[in-house]
């Protein structure tokens, strides 16, 4: 069975390919698409997004460049990345919004949503594990012979 942050990383995979999908689409298989920096930064920010979960995965399997502190950092700004792209996506669509490439946009506005707390999730068991390997690491100091710690 995979841990929850596998699971986790599993479900935002699907989700960043997913709105990175639409917004190809949307982008450049659609005739006569609105050039806008909403677009662009959803390709932008969907293959951040992949190559972080690549390094978080790659690093926690091959047990190189490994830190807690580094994934928990990376998945909290994962979440303030996605609502700039929920944000952008919002403030594009109410200037211009016609047709397919509207209803394409506000898919990828509320992908990015889900997206965004998926990734809000992450962050949460992020910070609980560093928390709980920095707690397991004063005890362990703590234990040690002859070692006490004054507070």
């Amino acid at each position: 069975m995979p841990s929850l942050m596998a699971s986790i990383h599993i479900v935002q995979v699907l989700l960043v390919i997913g709105v990175l999908g639409v917004a190809v689409v949307n982008r450049f298989v659609i005739a006569n698409a609105p050039p806008g920096r909403a677009g662009t930064m959803v390709l932008g920010v969907a293959a951040k997004s992949l190559i972080i979960i690549a390094y978080q995965v790659l690093s926690k399997k091959y047990n190189k460049w490994f830190s807690l502190k580094a994934n928990m950092i990376l998945n909290c700004l994962e979440i303030v990345f996605w609502a700039a792209v929920v944000f952008m996506s919002i403030q594009a669509n109410m200037q211009s919004c016609n047709g397919i490439h509207c209803t394409l946009s506000w898919v990828t506005c509320v992908l990015g949503g889900i997206i965004s707390a998926v990734t809000g999730f992450a962050a949460i068991v992020s910070i609980k594990m560093f928390r709980a390997s920095k707690a397991a690491e004063r005890d362990h100091m703590n234990h040690k012979e002859g070692y006490e710690m004054s507070v």
